[in-house]
This record gives structure tokens, sequence and C-alpha cells, in this order.
């Protein structure tokens, strides 16, 4: 009976222990008391309460040594480790955002089992022993001090998988902009995501990763939310809280997820992401390519690099140096704009997109045709071909396809004939007809090409009556095209009699 007595007895002079007693009793806390004794806060805490507090060993206030000795700064600091109510161990979770009696907020992160408290300069401290419960509240013993006052900028800064940010911030002159009043909210990719990312990381790009709010993960509604960026074009993100995790897409549709959440500073709350989000539109995509550097100067030579960063969308096939290398560029401007011009294509027109005799209209109003043959191709107006060679460089305001020949406007169906190898033989019997002059007219004209198996193959005289009935008058397209004009006719389903150009009409 004397030992269940004992027992009880000890029970209850725990359980009538306040965390002040508790941390009193703790060798390993008498920093923590000594300066909540100076800074009055000992009656606080033996208050009803409840409370939670994060207490810092002696070797986590040593870290920090000296202390504060003005008596607001170390009560700031110490009731930033103190939550109103018991929160237990077994009630953290990764993202949960607590206002601390200092009325700034911590942020409590699970990982692989141990409990991280992320304070608003962005450093960790780590729970080395939890759930000591006292008569109003609990402790759960850190092993180093939280400190408050930080911003955005602190907390990206000492977060070591975010140095490759911190430093592409400060290169871009954001250091002071993100250190203002905010508040913001910062999806931060890492330095493995920057690496990957592989381009020129700008300022625009980087405020495209910052909306001029501040949202933590719970404020984020169910489903999809666009929301403006603080670059110069208020560029839109799109965020998406579809129940498994939060995830931002980007202009280019690419998916970032959020690996860390809400980490909390005095103007705002930085993210962590798993890439790089892309704002780039087609003209930087061509910038960064050091393979399209002619093309750049071309479009900057002609005047039209405002004219592709315009809203768009813009298709480019976009030819490498080696194949400006391979003609000769032209110096007049006019020439010029005209050649580039005929590379692009308005609307946003993916690989997906391309099939076999579609024909679209270029900006210089002339069109091309795309051939799919064991890989994608496009056929100029000359009947020459390039081929697309790295497909669905997707920008903001459009898509690249980098193609290895440049393309060239004013061909005619002479010009098409003498350019394709298999049409070299009826290239010859028009030639011997004398049908070239005739066929580099006005028009318009559709012509039905037999290749060179075609021409062997057959035993009769190719004369000219003949290669006329090739011919008909005026331009007739199956219906594969993309087109903005009406200056080509669709053949229509079923038969279709139509007269050709020789001298019978046949």
């Amino acid at each position: 009976m004397y030992t269940l007595f004992v027992i009880i007895s000890l029970i209850a002079t725990l359980h009538s222990q306040t965390i002040v007693d508790l941390a009193a009793a703790n060798p390993s806390l008498s920093t923590l008391v000594q300066a909540l004794t100076d800074t009055g806060l000992v009656p606080v805490l033996n208050g009803t309460g409840p409370f939670t507090v994060f207490a810092p060993t002696n070797d986590a206030f040593d870290a920090i040594a000296p202390l504060p000795t003005n008596v607001t700064v170390l009560s700031n600091i110490l009731t930033y480790h103190v939550l109103s109510g018991q929160v237990l161990s077994t009630d953290l979770f990764s993202g949960l955002v607590a206002n601390t009696l200092q009325t700034e907020s911590i942020t409590i992160q699970i990982d692989s089992g141990d409990v991280l408290i992320y304070d608003s300069m962005g450093m960790t401290s780590q729970v080395t022993d939890a759930d000591v419960l006292g008569s109003n509240g609990v402790i759960h013993i850190i092993d180093a001090v939280l400190l408050p006052g930080g911003n955005i900028v602190d907390i990206v800064s000492n977060t070591a998988s975010l140095s490759s940010l911190a430093t592409a911030l400060t290169d871009a002159g954001l250091i002071e902009t993100l250190q203002g009043d905010g508040p913001f909210t910062v999806f931060a990719p890492t330095n493995d995501a920057v690496a990957a990312f592989g381009k020129n990381i700008t300022s625009e790009v980087l405020l495209y990763h910052v909306l001029g709010a501040k949202y933590l993960s719970g404020d984020i509604p169910d489903g999809n939310t666009t929301l403006a960026t603080a670059n110069s074009n208020g560029a839109e993100v799109t965020i998406i809280n579809d129940g498994t995790g939060i995830y931002i897409k980007d202009s280019t549709g690419k998916l970032a997820m959020v690996t860390i959440a809400n980490l909390a500073g005095t103007n705002g709350v930085v993210h962590i992401i798993d890439i790089v989000l892309e704002y780039r539109d087609i003209v930087d995509i061509a910038i960064d390519d050091p393979n399209l550097s002619t093309l750049v100067g071309a479009l900057t030579a002609a005047g039209l690099v405002s004219v592709l960063q315009g809203p768009g969308p813009f298709t480019v096939f976009a030819p490498t140096n080696e194949a400006f290398a391979a003609i000769e560029v032209p110096t007049n401007v006019t020439v010029l704009s005209n050649i580039l011009t005929y590379h692009v294509v308005s609307g946003q027109v993916l690989s997906t997109d391309l099939f076999s005799g579609l024909v679209a209209d270029t900006l210089q109003t002339e069109s091309i045709t795309v051939q799919i043959d064991d890989g994608v191709f496009i056929y100029d107006s000359t009947g020459l071909t390039s081929e697309v060679t790295d497909a669905d460089n997707v920008g903001t305001n459009g898509v690249i396809h980098i193609v290895d020949a440049v393309l060239l406007p004013g061909g005619n169906i002479v010009d098409i004939v003498s350019n394709i190898d298999s049409l070299s033989s009826l290239a010859g019997a028009l030639t011997d007809a004398g049908l070239i002059d005739v066929l580099q007219e006005e028009g318009p004209f559709t012509v039905f090409a037999p290749t060179n198996d075609a021409i062997t193959a057959f035993e009769g005289v190719i004369d000219t009556e003949l290669l006329l009935y090739h011919v008909l008058s005026g331009e007739f397209l199956n219906d594969a095209i993309l087109l903005t004009g009406d200056d080509f006719t669709d053949i229509p389903t079923g038969s279709t009699v139509l007269p050709t150009a020789n001298t019978d009409g046949d």
C-alpha cells in the first residue's frame, strides 16, 4: 500500500510541475531558465497556459553566444520559442505553420521521422526530446536557438539547397527587392533544379518565381488557381492543389512540385520546388542556344526581335548556324526579313500537330509544306527540304522547332520540280518540250508530277501534250491544310472531272 501511495504521489508531483519547473529541473536547460528569469518571463510561463515551448539546450545557446543583453531583444527571441496551446509531437506535420507568442511564425518539417523547426531565418533546429509534459503545457527540447526577424532573402541564403538561387538573386540585383516589405511568395528551385535547367536565369525568370502576396500551402484552394507573377509582364503561373500536393504549372506547361512548403519570414513565405519555372519567350530561347546565334543576329539586323517578343503565339522553324553558313545571307534588310518571316507561322504548332501534307502560311505570306518520313521535313517554295532536328522548344509566346536548312521563299513550280531529286526526269522532259517558261509564268498551276521511276516504267512518248495533261489551271490542295488565305482550292471528296492545260483540255 505504501509503494502505491509513493507512485501516486510522484505522479501528482510531476503533473503539478509547470513547464518552468520542468526546465529548472533539467541541467541542460539552465541557460534557458536564466534567460527567462532575466527577461521576467517566468511568471508568464508559470501561468495557466497551456503553452508549448521549444526549449534550446545550453549547447544551443552557446552556439549564439553572447546572448543579447537587451531585455527586449532577448525576450523577443525567447517568446519566439513559445506557442499558445499544447501541441504534442503527434500533432506535428510537415508544412505546419505555428504562430508564436512573439507573433512571428515557425514551420515544422518531418524528415525521416526527425522533427525539424524552421525559423524565420531559414535555419533549422531538431527536436531531440519531445513531449516533456507539465501541468500547464509541454516542452520539446531542441538543439538550436530559433531566431525571429528573418525575411525571404535570409531564408534563401541560409538554406543550403538554395545556394544557387541565392547567387542568381544577387547577380540579378534582386536582393533589395526581396528584402522589401512584401509580402511575397517565392517558389524556390533547388540547386539540383538550377543545374538541370542549364540556361540563363535572368531577373525576369527569377521574378516569374515570385508572387506579390503571401500564400501558405493551406491558403491555396483545391483545383487550379491562376496567379500573376512579379515579372515585368505579370506573366501567370497556375497553382494546382489536387489533394496529393501543391504543384506549379509554368508557361511551357511544365509542372514543379513543392517539396518543402511554408518557410515563413517577416515579409512572406518560401516554397521549395524541384524545377526552375520557365519564363522565356521564343527570342530568349534562341538567344540561350549558341547554335542559333546567326539567327538571332539576323533577327536583330532585320528589326524582327520586337515582333517575335510580341504576344503571338508564333511557331518558328529556326535554322542553325550551319544552316545559315550553307547559304549567302543577304545584306539587304528587306530580302533578309523576307527570308526570316518565311520561317514563322502564326499560332503555336507543336510537333504533335504536324502531319504529311500540312500546308502552313508564314508571316511572309507564302506557305511551307510538312512531310513526315522517318522524321519531320519542311519543304520550301523552291522544293528544297529542311529537317526538324530539335522539336517543341516551348516559350511563353510560342514554340521553336530547330531545322537544319534555311527555307527560301519565292520559288515556283519549275524550282520545285528542278530541286526534287526524284523528279529530275520530269525536269528534263519539261526542258526538252520547251515548257519551262510556261510553268514559270504567274499561273496558278497544279502539276501532277510523275517520279523518275514512273517515267522509266512508261513505254509511250512523253511529248508536250502529254506533259500538259499533267497540269491544271488553278491551285488544288487536298484537305490537309492550315491556311489563313483562300488562294487554294480543296479537292472535294469523290470524283471530280477537271480540264487539263493541253490543247484539247482533256
